[in-house]
């Protein structure tokens, strides 16, 4: 049956992800009937390079009560996720969300105690599950093949291009995004839950500001005028001639006052540049996880040490600092991957699927799973699943900011 959406938040992710496949390729199972922006501009914005005239809307409720709804997708700013996914149950809508799910314990609450009440679904949009390999190690792990885990290593690497990114948009300030603990690393957290299939019980985590924010010798608003860029490495022109970021940024300015090309060497940027976080699961599998955002390559290692055998995951990608390559966006194909499994049989080299699309190709199959219907064994995640996600990163938050260990179980109360 055809599905009416609403998109919420019409930025280039929402555009991306949701809009334009929905207007290109989903017609037959999908419609999107509006689009709404607290940036009326950029809504408009939207509907000029989708080549569509849809509703706009700068107000949430007119359009709920203009509009035939059946699901919402959230797209805004991770601390505006909680408002519109409440607000949607409570109108009787089902609601697809971008990952992360909020940006807090806190908000969880008020999103479980309100589905609960409307019973309506809510899904999240953990993508790093739908990437070919990362479900040909579910499926591994699943069948036993290193028996049961005992040990997860994970360290994620974003370069001076991507990791550099996050400082100049919204992310920067906690109060937006919780940080790169809940707005990035929720990926890799949801990743190892769906792994470990338990529930996370007590993270103790370090973090720090150690290359952008207050550590520049100099510093502009944003990069567009700036008297430093000769001297800058961080510099980026975010507004080339004709380019999507006019309309949706830099002509809507003056809505708003957002700056997509804000300094990354602000003094109001709060949140860390690196991390470390160590947590244990239920079923008594521990984890070590680091995160680095000023890198010079990017990629990422994954070690899942188990009773019988080993599963060692890396990739480098190709839109590394080092390169030289004029890119800000982290979605780059991979310039080397390989997994390897070990076990008492010797050494495998595993033959990685390739699936074509943004992020590793798990952009396109996941919206498959939204628009059309539901694979065999989806890993589309759940509202639990989106919660327990946030929960080990506003943990780490907690533990960075008291230097104690915080037990999950606190933070569900």
């Amino acid at each position: 049956m055809k599905k009416n959406y609403l998109l919420v938040g019409s930025g280039s992710r929402g555009i991306h992800m949701f809009a334009k496949p929905m207007v290109d390729q989903f017609k037959e199972t999908a419609s999107l009937v509006g689009l709404m922006d607290i940036n009326i501009k950029r809504a408009e914005a939207a509907n000029k390079i989708l080549k569509t005239n849809l509703p706009v809307y700068n107000d949430f409720n007119k359009a709920m009560k203009e509009l035939k709804i059946d699901t919402v997708l959230v797209a805004t700013r991770d601390s505006q996720h909680v408002e519109y996914i409440i607000k949607s149950l409570k109108a009787g809508k089902d609601v697809v969300t971008e990952k992360p799910l909020c940006i807090d314990a806190a908000q969880c609450k008020k999103i479980l105690k309100t589905q609960k009440e409307t019973k309506k679904k809510v899904y999240v949009t953990h993508n790093y599950r739908y990437q070919p390999c990362m479900m040909l190690i579910k499926k591994m792990l699943k069948e036993g093949v290193i028996g049961d885990i005992l040990f997860i290593d994970f360290h994620e690497k974003l370069d001076r291009l991507h990791g550099a990114d996050y400082f100049r948009r919204w992310h920067r300030v906690k109060k937006n995004s919780g940080g790169l603990m809940i707005h990035k690393s929720c990926h890799c957290f949801d990743l190892m839950n769906w792994f470990v299939d338990s529930e996370p019980v007590e993270v103790v985590a370090t973090g720090d500001l150690v290359v952008y924010g207050k550590n520049g010798k100099f510093r502009s608003k944003r990069c567009r005028g700036c008297a430093h860029q000769s001297k800058c490495e961080f510099y980026v022109d975010m507004f080339p001639e004709n380019s999507e970021a006019n309309d949706l940024y830099l002509n809507a300015e003056s809505e708003d006052k957002y700056y997509r090309d804000a300094c990354v060497y602000d003094k109001e940027i709060d949140i860390e540049d690196i991390a470390n976080v160590l947590y244990y699961y239920k079923n008594g599998v521990r984890v070590d996880f680091s995160l680095m955002a000023f890198t010079t390559y990017e990629g990422i290692d994954i070690i899942i040490e188990g009773t019988k055998g080993r599963l060692e995951y890396s990739v480098i990608h190709d839109n590394s600092w080092m390169a030289g390559k004029v890119t800000v966006h982290g979605l780059a194909s991979s310039l080397g991957e390989k997994l390897v499994l070990y076990t008492s049989e010797g050494v495998k080299n595993m033959e990685i699927p390739k699936a074509e699309g943004t992020h590793g190709g798990s952009d396109p199959l996941l919206r498959k799973d939204i628009f059309i219907e539901r694979i065999p064994n989806s890993p589309l995640a759940t509202l639990e699943e989106g919660i327990n996600a946030v929960l080990v990163g506003d943990a780490a938050n907690k533990s960075i900011k008291t230097g104690k260990p915080v037990k999950i179980k606190d933070l569900r109360k």
